[in-house]
């Protein structure tokens, strides 16, 4: 019996083409992959800046609705509810001045300023020293003309030392105009003070 025998002969030219259009297609995958890439990061960059500012429009008309429908002398409404030590609480104050005449530099009371008591935790009715947790700007003021609505923003920062808990903050907006009186009522913020 005679064995068969086969012959196996490497054909040079059939692996360098093999090996070029390996190179071929792995570079058109490189591409394509980074073109897809490109495509999709800018996608998301586009979809995150529309995002973005349609927050903020929503953001500005929920504040244009508050300021409107504020009814009383001085409404106060909390525009971040993130409070954590080293972060700051924002609010907008809207004076709703009612009087014939225009309130200029009326001094925003805070803390002690407002109340004597000074802060408090909540539900205690003795003061602490816990004003000393928060940092305002120094001395804010508000101008509001006659018959009309005015507002401002108010930033309290919550310093590292504060403790987690649930500080009532005092807020006094108080002035006067052609012998009437403006505001008068202490309003305590509830800050909510997180890790």
């Amino acid at each position: 019996m005679k064995r068969a025998k086969f012959s196996f002969k490497r054909n040079k030219r059939g692996d360098l083409n093999l090996s070029i259009n390996a190179i071929v297609v792995l570079i058109l995958a490189i591409t394509l992959l980074g073109l897809g890439l490109m495509f999709i990061r800018g996608t998301f960059t586009r979809a995150t800046g529309e995002l973005a500012q349609s927050l903020n429009e929503l953001e500005k008309q929920r504040q244009e609705g508050f300021i409107a429908s504020c009814s009383d002398d001085i409404c106060i409404d909390a525009l971040s509810t993130d409070f954590k030590r080293g972060g700051t609480s924002k609010y907008t104050i809207v004076l709703n001045n009612k009087l014939d005449c225009d309130l200029k530099d009326i001094p925003i009371k805070l803390g002690k300023e407002a109340d004597s008591r000074g802060c408090r935790v909540f539900g205690e009715s003795q003061s602490s020293q816990t004003c000393e947790d928060f940092d305002v700007k120094s001395n804010p003021t508000v101008d509001v003309s006659a018959k009309s609505k005015g507002s401002d923003r108010l930033d309290i920062t919550i310093k590292n030392s504060a403790k987690t808990t649930v500080y009532q903050y005092p807020v006094l907006i108080e002035g006067e105009c052609g012998g009437l009186n403006f505001g008068g009522k202490i309003i305590n913020l509830e800050i909510d003070v997180q890790r």
